[in-house]
């Protein structure tokens, strides 16, 4: 039995299925962090004598700071379904690679036993 066919026991498409989603909220924070990066960076292109940025702003920044970790919160939840879902399916190509490994030393055993017969 080659590797291929073990690795072709698992479940590709259910494990990688997730990617599209990872990739979605990377995305989502990516745009939020970049849309906070770049107030911050119009606030000091208006003039290095800017004081403090106004209530309002500091609200706006706060409130996508908490949305931002709420996504970072739905990845790694995301990130660590699929983490134990590869690692069950290893558990699982491992069990069977070992089944595979018994069940060819009995077959070679029993060639060569009859091989000795003959």
């Amino acid at each position: 039995m080659s590797y291929i066919h073990l690795f072709a026991k698992i479940p590709w498409r259910h494990v990688i299925g997730f990617a599209p989603e990872i990739i979605d909220v990377a995305q989502k924070i990516y745009d939020n962090v970049k849309k906070t990066l770049g107030v911050k960076g119009r606030a000091i292109a208006r003039g290095a004598g800017i004081g403090e940025p106004s209530l309002a702003d500091l609200d706006r920044r706060v409130e996508r700071l908490e949305s931002n970790e709420v996504q970072q919160a739905e990845l790694v939840r995301n990130m660590a379904r699929q983490v134990g879902e590869l690692s069950t399916a290893l558990r699982i190509v491992s069990k069977r690679l070992q089944l595979a490994t018994v069940l060819a030393v009995a077959a070679l055993i029993g060639v060569l036993a009859l091989a000795l017969k003959t």
